[in-house]
Order: structure tokens, then C-alpha cells, then sequence
């Protein structure tokens, strides 16, 4: 019988992704394509993906609206999970939540590992800090 905590993750996963979980899909800095959830095997999905988020502005003692997504992933589903150390990673997400165009309008963003190992504190989940991929010319 598994620990109380290994059921918490599992439940974490399963009843957020099956509730608003959204496609993504990550690319290593070696180029390997990770799309597929490596614990079902189904597409790989996002637990949560916050659009927009407010954030408490001490200078002005006011809430600003960060305009930046974050992007929170099962660790569990994650084959190979960013380390700080890997370099620059690109991630894939609808950047529209509308169901009814999710399939058709994806955003290419990138991300490093310094900022989404969470450790063990957050019932296996880790958020994502991705930016927009601006093209060079």
C-alpha cells in the first residue's frame, strides 16, 4: 500500500488534468520532443496553465496583473524533468484557453530549469516560467 503523500500526488495529477488540463509539448536543449505523458502514455497535458496572475506591488501597495503564463506540470508525467543546469528548454501551449480553438493556436515559448524545479514541496507538480520565443533574424 502506497503513503498517504504518493496518493496525494497521484490524485493531484489525475483530477486536475481530467478537469482543465491542457495539451503541451517541451523540447529538451538536445532537441528530444516530449509530448506524451510518461505515466499513461496519452498526450502530454499541463495541470494548470495561468494566463495572467496578480502579484502584490510593495512600492505601490497596489495588485498588479503580470501578463506572463505559468505553465504547472505533474513531475510524474514528465519523462525527463528540467534540471538548473540544461540550458534552455522551448515549451508549446494553446495560448488561448477556448476549447474550441485549442488545436489551432499554439505559442512557442522558452524556459531554463533554474526556475521550475519546485523540490518536494508541491504534491509532485512543477511550474513553468515560460517567455514568448522571439525570432532572430
Amino acid at each position: 500500500m502506497s503513503n498517504l503523500r504518493n496518493l496525494a500526488v497521484s490524485d493531484a495529477k489525475t483530477l486536475n488534468e481530467n478537469d482543465w488540463g491542457m495539451p503541451i509539448e517541451l523540447v529538451d536543449p538536445d532537441g528530444t520532443t516530449y509530448n506524451l505523458d510518461n505515466v499513461t502514455g496519452e498526450a502530454l497535458k499541463a495541470v494548470q496553465i495561468l494566463y495572467d496572475y496578480r502579484k502584490f506591488n510593495p512600492d505601490s501597495g497596489m495588485d498588479v496583473l503580470v501578463t506572463e503564463p505559468v505553465v504547472v506540470i505533474s513531475r510524474a508525467a514528465l519523462a525527463r524533468i528540467p534540471a538548473a543546469d540544461d540550458g534552455e528548454w522551448s515549451i508549446r501551449f494553446p495560448i488561448d484557453p477556448d476549447p474550441d480553438i485549442v488545436k489551432a493556436n499554439w505559442g512557442n515559448f522558452i524556459f531554463n530549469g533554474v526556475r521550475s524545479n519546485e523540490g518536494g514541496r508541491s504534491l509532485g507538480l512543477i511550474r513553468i516560467y515560460p517567455t514568448k520565443a522571439v525570432q532572430t533574424p
